[in-house]
């Protein structure tokens, strides 16, 4: 029953009928969660609460009421926690626990909290990190750790923490060297950190990666700009 109501929230969903959708969702969490906390250990019940539960968080967050969001996101979570310490072995398990850490941080970002985000980005990070390790070599792989640094990295960024953004933007550049916002979001905090070089030097490159981008006219003005301020130190 309860997997045939997530087909159907899901096929409401798809059809635009998000309130549908999550009527649906909510009709079929009520009976998951009495199946599931009479058989905690059953891992496929456990599957499906978290699955209503997101898919509610999904839908709240689309609809703006990001404190619902939040809510169900917690409480699928705990589920994924406890799928994750069943079957750690199990990397697929694994990789749902990082989706929902993200989820968390996401909705907490949207709501400003932005070290509550930070924590939640971190963990999931670190879950993706190990679950690479055999495929570190793979560019996919390397792609997805580095967008994960460089969120990391914003959010140190907005905190204050140039130096700590700038690391962030380090290691994501070594592990993705044509990630352009890398380069532009650590110009931007080397600039702050009042390494003109470098923030130079890191402008020119994401000029040379996105030549169109809707932001090059104001890079490439804010390269002279640089340049002007740099020789003037130099000078001095």
């Amino acid at each position: 029953m309860t997997y045939s109501l997530i087909k159907i929230g899901e096929m409401k969903e798809r059809g635009g009928d998000l309130n549908g959708a999550l009527k649906t969702y909510q009709k079929g969490l009520v009976a998951s969660q009495a199946l599931a906390k009479a058989n905690p250990a059953n891992r496929a019940l456990q599957r499906d609460l978290s699955a209503f539960l997101n898919r509610i968080g999904y839908i709240e967050g689309q609809r703006g009421n990001l404190v619902g969001a939040l809510k169900a996101y917690k409480q699928g979570l705990v589920a994924e926690r406890l799928l994750a310490k069943l079957d750690p072995s199990n990397n697929e398990v694994q990789l749902n626990l990082s989706i929902a850490l993200t989820a968390i941080g996401k909705t907490k970002e949207r709501q400003k909290d932005l070290k509550g985000a930070l924590r939640y980005y971190q963990e999931s990070f670190s879950i993706q990190l190990k679950l690479a390790k055999a495929s570190i070599s793979n560019a996919k792989t390397r792609d997805n750790l580095s967008t994960v640094l460089v969120r990391i990295g914003n959010l140190k960024n907005r905190l204050g923490d140039l130096k700590g953004a700038t690391q962030d933007y380090d290691r994501a550049i070594q592990l993705n060297s044509n990630s352009a916002v890398a380069y532009a979001n650590r110009g931007g905090a080397r600039h702050s950190l009042g390494n003109l070089k470098g923030a130079i030097e890191d402008y020119q490159k994401f000029m040379k990666l996105q030549p169109q981008h809707s932001m090059a006219q104001k890079i490439k003005e804010l390269i002279e700009k640089l340049k002007v301020e740099l020789k003037k130190k130099d000078d001095s």
